[in-house]
């Protein structure tokens, strides 16, 4: 197996996923600062349009020109549902709503990463399935747990698998 990436899919994927992860940490960051005059709306353009370079490197054949329909369309259809499912997630107060949202965001993930390495190889569909269960593992079940003050992790996994979920889809969607 050789490593061979597709140079304007894999820097357009990289930039999405920059974008995503800042934009998530400069909003949370103002939050818990719990400054109310700052405006957050740096934070989440950038959580939104990374999703829409995502979508976009997702949707692309390996010259970011060329738009393959059924991959363009889930890939944004899929890229929409987990904004939004994070968006309402953070507005309702209801664990019955939350729940709903959360298993939406799953879904979407999930057929991101089976879209992102349909067309490659063996490897790029390891490497799509693999990112849909490591974010899905962080932020469904480490990352509730740790942030419960009474949790034994001092260490949040939580970021790490994150990161871990983002490289693996990048490599899905990147690697010929």
């Amino acid at each position: 197996m050789s490593l061979v990436f597709a140079k304007r899919k894999s820097q357009l994927m990289a930039i999405g996923a920059i974008m995503i992860v800042s934009g998530i940490h400069i909003k949370n960051s103002l939050d818990q600062m719990g400054d109310e005059t700052t405006n957050r709306m740096p934070g989440i353009l950038l959580f939104v349009c990374g999703w829409a370079a995502v979508a976009w490197a997702i949707g692309t054949r390996g010259d970011n020109r060329t738009i393959v329909p059924m991959h363009a369309g889930v890939a944004g259809l899929c890229a929409a549902a987990i904004v939004f499912a994070a968006m309402q997630m953070k507005k309702t107060d209801d664990p019955e709503t939350k729940k709903y949202y959360a298993m939406l965001c799953g879904a979407a993930w999930i057929v991101l990463g089976g879209i992102a390495g349909w067309n490659g190889g063996f490897w790029n569909k390891v490497f799509g399935f693999a990112a849909p269960a490591l974010m899905i593992g962080a932020t469904m079940y480490v990352l509730p747990r740790a942030r419960n003050p009474e949790s034994p992790i001092v260490d949040n996994p939580g970021y790490s698998l994150c990161a871990l979920a983002w490289i693996c889809l990048w490599i899905a969607v990147a690697m010929k």
